[in-house]
């Protein structure tokens, strides 16, 4: 009971270190030094993750440990493989005897190593990857052992998922600022609409196949775009003038609106004379109304 209440704060206690650590590689790294201290049996730890169809190692203990793990990827096959896209859990007694994926298993035995402990690293339903511990004797790994791996498993996959979820959240509010500065200098500079200043961006993402925060951010730092001709040429300017040439009007490049006579600062406007009043005559006592030039 005391060893259970011992494990689990333990366990709660690496939770809380993952979500405290800069950075998503020194989360990484900590799950597998803390993975060999939890499982006593292991000697080694990796951690591979899954992007798209491809598995690729994201930390290791060992050098040993890194190489049993990209002869997996290499060899399309193995423990690590096996978790990241069909099972919970996968166990290997010894490696040099194993009928499930022999090739692999000869090589990690020819590195020294007998035993393989696979858990699936997930956190509902995202996928972060795989947790392999290595044991250099043979059936190292008991009905025990198995449980407290399962166990910090799930806690590291909860912990560095909730880790990602939180940088990717940072990540856009950031993304969004840079844009909406962007977009003002883009305002600024060329007169443009709130609307109008996106979808110039946006634009210039799709053809120059830069990811649209990139753009925005070499804006905000350079006042301008990088290329000012495709932004003219988006703008309707005449052909050879470059954006970056357009006067900074509030009414932009687009909006020419046809401009009457200057009035000097502080003068009074002329009025244009009223149009003269129709003449009247009577009548039989009736006023009549004549038209210029009648009578």
């Amino acid at each position: 009971m005391e060893q259970g209440v011992e494990a689990a704060v333990r366990l709660a206690r690496i939770s809380r270190e993952l979500l405290t650590l800069p950075n998503d590689e020194d989360a990484v790294h900590l799950i597998v030094g803390k993975a060999v201290e939890a499982v006593e049996s292991a000697d080694h730890a990796v951690i591979s993750e899954r992007t798209g169809k491809k598995l690729r190692t994201s930390a290791s203990t060992s050098g040993i440990a890194e190489a049993c793990d990209e002869l997996q990827h290499r060899q399309g096959e193995g423990p690590c493989v096996d978790v990241a896209w069909n099972t919970e859990v996968a166990l290997v007694s010894d490696a040099a005897t194993e009928t499930r994926w022999p090739a692999w298993g000869r090589r990690v035995a020819e590195l020294g190593m007998a035993s393989v402990l696979a858990i699936r690293l997930a956190a509902g339903t995202e996928m972060v990857g795989s947790l392999a511990l290595y044991s250099r004797a043979p059936d190292a790994f008991d009905a025990s052992s198995i449980s407290m791996a399962f166990s910090f498993g799930t806690h590291a996959a909860v912990a560095l998922s909730a880790r990602r979820q939180q940088t990717r959240f940072v990540n856009a509010v950031e993304a969004r600022h840079t844009i909406g500065v962007a977009q003002g200098v883009l305002m600024s500079r060329y007169g443009l609409s709130l609307d109008r200043s996106f979808a110039l961006l946006r634009r210039y993402s799709n053809v120059t196949n830069i990811k649209l925060r990139d753009v925005a951010r070499q804006v905000a730092d350079t006042g301008e775009l990088p290329d000012s001709r495709l932004a003219a040429r988006y703008l309707g300017l005449p052909e050879g003038q470059p954006a970056d040439r357009v006067p900074r009007t509030s009414a932009g490049p687009a909006a020419r609106v046809p401009r009457g006579p200057q009035v000097p600062v502080g003068a009074r406007p002329v009025e244009a004379p009223a149009p003269p009043r129709p003449r009247e005559r009577r009548e039989g006592g009736s006023p009549v109304t004549l038209a210029r030039g009648s009578g």
